[in-house]
This record gives C-alpha cells, sequence and structure tokens, in this order.
C-alpha cells in the first residue's frame, strides 16, 4: 500500500488519511486499534463508558503492544462534550484516564461549552504529568464553529461533519461537499489545522475526491461498524 502524503498524515505519523471515528456503543477498543493498524487512525467512543472502565480498557490495550514503551497509544478516544457537562466529577475522571493512559488523541463533539473540557485536558494535573499532549479533534457541524475550534480554541484537526453524518450530527450542518468547500476557502492558507471530511463516505472514490478538493482526511463511521458485522 502506498502512503498518501498529507497534512494530516505528517500529524498523526500514519499511511493512510482515514479514519474510523469514535461511535458510542460502537467501537470498541479493538476497533480503533485494528483501524491503526491498517494505516489509517482509530477512535473509541467512550461516552457511556464510565471512567474506570476506560481507564482498564485502554491499560489492557497498551498491554497488547508490548514494544510501545513510553510513547503514545495509537488510538484516538471521543466524548460528547454535552454529557462531559452533566456530570463534572465523573467527565475530569473520564478525561484523566485518557490522558495517563497516553493516549494519542482525544475528540470532542456535541456541547456548548467544547472549550472548557479542551483547556482541561490541556492543563489538568493529568496534563501536566502526562508525557505526551493528546491531539485535539473537534467536530463541527458550521463554519462558524470550525473557524472558532481553528482560531481560538487551537485545535489541531477539525472533523468538517455534513448532514449526511449517520447517528448524531447538527440540525442545520450544510451537506458535507458544501462544508468543506466553504471551510477550507474561509481558514488561512498557512498554518490552517487539517480539515477531515465526515458524513455520508462510505469507499475510496468518495475519499479520493475529498483529497483532490483540499481536505486531509476522511472520516467513515458506518462503512467500519458493517465491517465489523461481516468479520469472523
Amino acid at each position: 500500500m502506498e502512503p498518501v502524503n498529507t497534512s494530516f498524515t505528517r500529524l498523526l505519523g500514519i499511511a493512510v488519511p482515514v479514519v474510523s471515528p469514535p461511535m458510542a456503543l460502537a467501537t470498541t477498543t479493538h476497533h480503533a486499534a485494528e483501524a491503526t493498524r491498517g494505516g489509517g487512525f482509530g477512535f473509541l467512543g467512550a461516552a457511556f463508558t464510565p471512567p474506570e472502565k476506560l481507564r482498564e480498557e485502554l491499560s489492557s490495550l497498551r498491554k497488547t503492544y508490548p514494544d510501545l514503551g513510553d510513547k503514545p497509544l495509537p488510538i484516538g478516544v471521543g466524548l460528547i462534550a454535552w454529557m462531559l457537562d452533566a456530570d463534572e466529577e465523573a467527565a475530569k475522571a473520564k478525561i484523566d484516564a485518557i490522558l495517563d493512559n497516553n493516549v494519542k488523541a482525544f475528540w470532542l463533539a456535541f456541547g456548548t461549552d467544547i472549550h472548557r473540557w479542551i483547556q482541561y485536558a490541556r492543563t489538568s494535573p493529568a496534563a501536566a504529568r502526562s508525557q505526551h499532549k493528546p491531539l485535539i479533534f473537534v467536530q463541527a457541524t458550521s463554519v462558524g464553529e470550525a473557524l472558532l475550534a481553528a482560531n481560538e480554541w487551537k485545535a489541531d484537526v477539525i472533523v468538517a461533519q455534513g448532514t449526511e453524518a449517520g447517528g448524531h450530527g447538527g440540525a442545520h450542518a450544510p451537506s458535507t461537499f458544501t462544508f468543506v468547500c466553504e471551510l477550507l476557502a474561509a481558514l488561512p492558507a498557512n498554518n490552517a489545522p487539517p480539515v477531515l471530511a465526515a458524513g455520508g463516505l462510505a469507499n475510496g472514490t468518495q475519499a479520493a475526491a475529498y483529497l483532490t478538493l483540499g481536505a486531509a482526511g476522511v472520516v467513515l463511521g458506518t462503512r467500519f461498524t458493517l465491517m465489523d458485522l461481516h468479520s469472523p
């Protein structure tokens, strides 16, 4: 497999700019790890996972990488911001578990105060003792939200989720194509975070089209869960 060189693959140190996203009750640590082992990058959906269970799952996964040492665990963990808002103590415990397990990336979506949790992930006591600061992915459903995440919150990666996306979504989100086009035009030409196209993508042809458009990577959610259902 020939590596695909984009700002996203360089940032993550991966071969293929394809992401298996966090989907609550659908993606497991095994699912995320296999996506990364395949050359892309996988996320665990942990919105409904209790903090101690999350800590246990991440610790167990690290043991499957005997040569990893102190390097970051090569998966990400995704959380839903409005659920974090509902229980601050549990939210901080979850983020601490992510940081203590030296996970490579942290994905936040859906909330009115996402920046609060980005700040906690960057400045908490767990962050201070962590050897690696996770890359922050912010899922946005409008150009305004995406620009806020990029310019004010300094997110490392922007996930532009269009209205075709399965599961949760923005009530007034544009189509993925329109969203990606408008966002790429609005971001500065230099030093902008990688933009991932998300929503309605299911095959390599569609992925290639968005890479040609200027996206740095793509997110395939339902496609990966269907592959899990048909695997032995």
